[in-house]
């Protein structure tokens, strides 16, 4: 279950890469819950709305690292992903020290699929 679950960043992560809102916002839930510095997204399409001015726009050519620091099954439908992130602008090969983010990831299962529900990413050091 747990490579499932990761196979959804995986395609996230893929997604962002390829600068496609829409495969991007399909692994999200329609109610789910999106929350950035500085940006709060209520709901699936709202955050589609986002990210198709932001890949067409700052994060054009940007592509997403990140590394799971772990991995939590609650019970058979709801888990629960940290992991260390960043997104690396176009040209960029490794990101700043102000650049890395701390993420929670909840996701859920609905009729097999396993989707976002809610997702929060806050700066790893503050100044």
């Amino acid at each position: 279950m747990a490579e499932q679950v990761l196979a959804v960043l995986a395609e996230i992560y893929a997604a962002l890469a390829a600068n496609d809102a829409d495969a991007y916002a399909q692994h999200y839930t329609e109610q789910a819950t999106v929350i950035t510095p500085g940006r709060y997204h209520a709901g699936r399409e709202a955050l589609r709305a986002d990210l198709t001015g932001w890949f067409t726009g700052p994060l054009r050519g940007a592509r997403g690292v990140y590394d799971v620091q772990s991995t939590r099954l609650v019970n058979a439908d709801t888990a629960i992903v940290i992991s260390k992130g960043s997104v690396l602008l176009a040209g960029q090969s490794r990101p700043s020290a102000e650049d890395v983010y701390l993420d929670t990831w909840v996701l859920v299962r609905h009729d097999g699929r396993w989707q976002v529900e809610a997702f929060h990413s806050c700066p790893e050091k503050t100044a």
